[in-house]
């Protein structure tokens, strides 16, 4: 008995966590419609989860696709500032 409480408890939470995405998308979507939102802000934003969508398909596991997904935006951040840094002593 406990244990089937559990297993529904689990799925509960991930249902609330996906209606919960969703409702974020729509209004992101919303706004983004509005004019609210600069699509480079949305870019941001998604190109995290759309690393590591096209990684899984290649990889094959989610976990190797997460790990390397932190991997290249930590790679891809250290460039930004290492870029920001050379325009700032350039000006």
């Amino acid at each position: 008995m406990e244990s089937q409480l559990a297993v529904i408890g689990i799925w509960v939470a991930v249902g609330i966590t996906l209606l919960g995405l969703l409702v974020i998308a729509l209004f992101g979507i919303k706004n983004l419609a509005a004019g609210k939102i600069q699509p480079t802000t949305l870019i941001s934003v998604a190109l995290p989860a759309l690393i590591a969508v096209v990684l899984y398909f290649v990889m094959g596991t989610w976990a190797e696709a997460a790990i390397t997904t932190v991997l290249v935006m930590v790679g891809l951040g250290a460039i930004v500032l290492v870029g920001g840094s050379l325009k700032g002593i350039v000006r």
